[in-house]
C-alpha cells in the first residue's frame, strides 16, 4: 500500500443503495388571548445516505433528526408590536459530516478527496427571540436573539498522515491499523466527542431599523442593520485557524423611490466595519495546511429596481 498523489484522478464509482422512512409531526397549539398563541410540538425528520468517490468504503448512513419545540407568538399594542419567542430541543442519530479527507483511490492506496461521514450523536438546543416594530407606518424596528448549545455526543472518524505522525487536530487522535498503509504513511483515528458543533455561535444578534420620509410622490429610506457573532469553530480539526472569533458587521442603505413602489434605487454600504470574517475551513489531510474561504469585506455599490 502507498500514498497517493494528493490530487487523484477522476475515477467512477456506481452502487446501488435504497434508504426509506416514514417521518412524522405532531403538535398542540392553545390560544392565550386574541393574538396570542402557545404551541409545543415534535416532528421526526430523514436525510438519505449515499456514496463519496472512493474504491471501498465509500458509503454513509442516513441522519436522522428528533426535534422538540415550544414557543408563542404575540401581537400587542394594536398590531405594532411582534414578539415571538421559542425554544427547542434536536437530537441528531448518525449526523452527516462532509470534510476532506483519506478516500482509497485503489486498494491500499490513499489520496486526500471529499467525502462523508456519520457523526453518531448530536444534540443541540436553545432559544430564540424575535421582535418587529412599526410604532408608526414610517418606522420599522426589528431584532432576533438566539442561544444556542450544539455538542456532538459521538463523532470519530479518520484522518491520514503523510509523514506518520499523528495529524493536527484539537481533539485526541489515537492510531488506527483496520486498513493497510505503507510506511511512513499512517491512518489515525480522530475522536471529537464532547467538542461544540462546527459553525454554531453559541450567541448571536440581529438588529435593524429605517424610516420612509415621504417627499411627495417620493420616498426616501435610509436604514441600518447589524449582525453580532459570538466565536465558533468552522472545521472539524477544531483547530485555532479554523476559528472564527467573535465579531459585529453592519449594512447601511438608502433607498429613493416613487410612492407606488414602481421604481427605486438603492446605495448601500456592507460590512461597514471591514471586519474579516470566514465563511468556511478546510483541512488538507495530506499536506495539513488550513484553508479559509472568506465573506465579501466593507463592499459598497448602487442597485437599481424596476416593476412593471
Amino acid at each position: 500500500a502507498t500514498l497517493a498523489n494528493p490530487n487523484p484522478p477522476f475515477r467512477t464509482v456506481t452502487g446501488d443503495l435504497t434508504f426509506d422512512k416514514v417521518t412524522w409531526k405532531g403538535g398542540v397549539e392553545f390560544d392565550l388571548a386574541p393574538r396570542s398563541l402557545l404551541y409545543a410540538n415534535v416532528a421526526t425528520g430523514f436525510k438519505a445516505g449515499g456514496f463519496f468517490v472512493a474504491v471501498r468504503n465509500n458509503t454513509f448512513a442516513p441522519e436522522e433528526l428528533t426535534a422538540y419545540t415550544i414557543g408563542s407568538k404575540n401581537r400587542f399594542f394594536d398590531n405594532k408590536l411582534q414578539l415571538n419567542i421559542e425554544a427547542f430541543y434536536w437530537k441528531y442519530r448518525d449526523q452527516q459530516i462532509g470534510f476532506v479527507g483519506p478516500v482509497e483511490t485503489s486498494i491500499g492506496v490513499f489520496g486526500a478527496g471529499g467525502k462523508t461521514v456519520n457523526a453518531g450523536n448530536a444534540r443541540m438546543y436553545g432559544v430564540e427571540a424575535e421582535m418587529l416594530f412599526q410604532p408608526t407606518p414610517q418606522d420599522r424596528f426589528s431584532a432576533n436573539l438566539q442561544y444556542l448549545n450544539a455538542k456532538y455526543e459521538s463523532f470519530v472518524y479518520t484522518q491520514i498522515s503523510a509523514n506518520g505522525a499523528p495529524p493536527r487536530s484539537g481533539c485526541p487522535v489515537t492510531r488506527d491499523t483496520s486498513l493497510p498503509v505503507a510506511p511512513p504513511a499512517a491512518l489515525y483515528a480522530v475522536n471529537c466527542a464532547g467538542r461544540p458543533g462546527v459553525n454554531a455561535p453559541k450567541w448571536s444578534f440581529s438588529g435593524g431599523y429605517e424610516h420612509d420620509f415621504e417627499l411627495g410622490d417620493i420616498v426616501v429610506t435610509p436604514g441600518g442593520r447589524t449582525r453580532i457573532e459570538s466565536s465558533r469553530f468552522l472545521g472539524i480539526e477544531f483547530l485555532p485557524e479554523s476559528r472564527q472569533g467573535g465579531y459585529m458587521a453592519s449594512d447601511l442603505y438608502l433607498t429613493v423611490g416613487n410612492a407606488d413602489k414602481r421604481w427605486s434605487i438603492t446605495g448601500f454600504v456592507n460590512n461597514v466595519e471591514n471586519e474579516t470574517i470566514y465563511a468556511s475551513s478546510v483541512l488538507r489531510p495530506v499536506v495539513p495546511i488550513v484553508y479559509n474561504a472568506l465573506r465579501p469585506p466593507r463592499t459598497y455599490g448602487l442597485r437599481a429596481s424596476f416593476n412593471y
